[in-house]
Parts: C-alpha cells; structure tokens; sequence
C-alpha cells in the first residue's frame, strides 16, 4: 500500500510547511498563528470572528469616548500644581470617573479600540494644557517640578481608564 503525502503549508506564513489545521475553517496553520481555545486550535481569523460578537461598539461611540476625555485630560491637568502630592490618590480617581462616564454615556457597549481613543483623547488634552510649562523648559527656563507631577498624574488617569474601558467587565 502506497501513501503519498502532499506537503501542505500555512495559510499565514506560505513557505512553513505544517500539519496542523484550524478545527473551524480548516485552514493549514503553523505553530506560530495556532491560537489554543478550549475546543482546539483555530486560526487568528477564526478567533477574531469569535471575538466580534462580543464588540458592538459604533463610531459615534468612538466619538464620545474622545469628546468625553479630551477636555477632562485638558482641564484635569490644569489644577495638577494645586494639589501636588495627591495627584498619585486623585489621578486614578479621575481616571476612573471618566472611564465610567465613557462606559455609561456608550450605553455600555463595548469596542475593540474605545480604550485606546480614551486615552489618546485624554493625553491630546493634557498636552494641550502642559504645552507652556514644555515650551517654558525647551527654552531654557529651568526644570520645573510641575512637569514631574503632571507626567505621574496623567499616568495614573490614563492608567485607570484603560483598566475601567479594557479590563474591567461587568
């Protein structure tokens, strides 16, 4: 009995060959695309269509997350040289508020990238606000402290949104 086997190469990566299939589409995939899930390994294309069902966030969501956090970061970052060390209590604090304000105001649904607009947003806003205290120590004026502060603040706020909109699930 003769068996004659035909090399079959990744969909992904054409030159690996492999004899590993995807169990949903049965697409030929390598080690390095084969994404283990609890019935077998698929394929990232497989997993990203899982994964979709579980986004149903519109681009006016998108939106708001960005109109929510841009004057937030603005005007947060503006009160930062009056509360000085409390900016590592208050900052998460922010942080948080404007997570859920974003999470509430979208109706609670989800995307894939609204964390990454809310922070993109609200770092736009900080800079926007720390752009004379930069220039000032671009210039030549001397190291200011308030920029120490203002970097561990907006840290911790934008820290505490990406926690809220990507981690955390109710």
């Amino acid at each position: 009995m003769e068996t004659t086997e035909t090399t079959i190469y990744c969909y992904y990566h054409p030159n690996t060959p492999t004899t590993l299939r995807c169990n949903r589409c049965d697409k030929p995939i390598c080690s390095r695309d084969a994404v283990r899930t609890a019935v077998g390994y698929r394929c990232k294309d497989c997993v990203r269509q899982q994964q979709d069902i579980f986004f149903n966030a519109t681009i006016a969501d998108y939106a708001i997350a960005a109109i929510v956090s841009l004057p937030v970061g603005f005007m947060a970052q503006r009160f930062v040289p009056q509360i000085g060390f409390f900016v590592i209590l208050i900052g998460p604090l922010i942080g948080g508020l404007v997570g859920e304000a974003i999470w509430r105001a979208t109706r609670k649904r989800r995307g894939r990238y609204t964390w990454l607009v809310a922070l993109a947003s609200l770092s736009l806003g900080a800079i926007a606000a720390l752009w004379p205290v930069v220039l000032f120590v671009l210039a030549g004026g001397g190291f200011s402290i308030r920029l120490i502060w203002d970097v561990i603040f907006l840290t911790f706020m934008a820290g505490a949104v990406v926690t809220r909109l990507r981690f955390w699930r109710r």
